[in-house]
């Protein structure tokens, strides 16, 4: 009981909306873990969507985060997701490759940001979009700042993409 906080269901729908989320349901995966389904989060011109969201309560996440080594196991796992960034966000270059850069590095800083509070996570069935562009991102896993990932681009040719699968991320 001490693990999962009473009040933690009750608190999380209007800490999301606070931070521009909201999800579907709520659902107890024992004492220290727990799990959302229809979740949303908008910032600004970034949009996350995820079919299942599992984690680990705050009460243990803090404690793995703060006062014990991580053990195996991520903090959280998610599900059939999306992030979508908006049209409004323009790259600087006219050109498609810098486009391409442009975008990659706005993903990359917001993955640089989740790492912050989350050290060890798992995503399967991801898609990335941008602009023009659209990435399938079927497995990714990230611990303690080593970042794997399999990607393959929805908008290259059958040559790029077997280009694209031979490069190491």
């Amino acid at each position: 009981i001490a693990i999962m906080p009473l009040w933690f269901p009750w608190c999380l729908r209007p800490l999301a909306r606070t931070l521009g989320g909201q999800f579907e349901s709520y659902e107890h995966l024992g004492y220290s873990r727990f799990a959302l389904r229809g979740v949303t989060l908008t910032n600004g011109d970034v949009r996350v969507t995820a079919e299942r969201v599992a984690a680990i309560v705050p009460t243990v996440w803090m404690g793995r985060l703060y006062l014990f080594d991580h053990p195996q196991g991520p903090f959280v796992t998610v599900t059939n997701w999306s992030l979508t960034v908006s049209a409004s966000k323009t790259p600087s270059g006219s050109s498609r490759e810098s486009g391409v850069r442009w975008y990659a590095a706005e993903v990359t800083r917001i993955i640089q940001e989740v790492l912050r509070w989350v050290p060890t996570a798992e995503t399967r069935q991801g898609v990335v979009r941008v602009p023009n562009f659209e990435w399938r991102v079927p497995t990714a896993a990230w611990s303690n700042g080593n970042f794997q990932a399999s990607v393959q681009s929805l908008n290259a040719s059958p040559q790029e993409q077997t280009k694209k699968k031979s490069r190491v991320l």
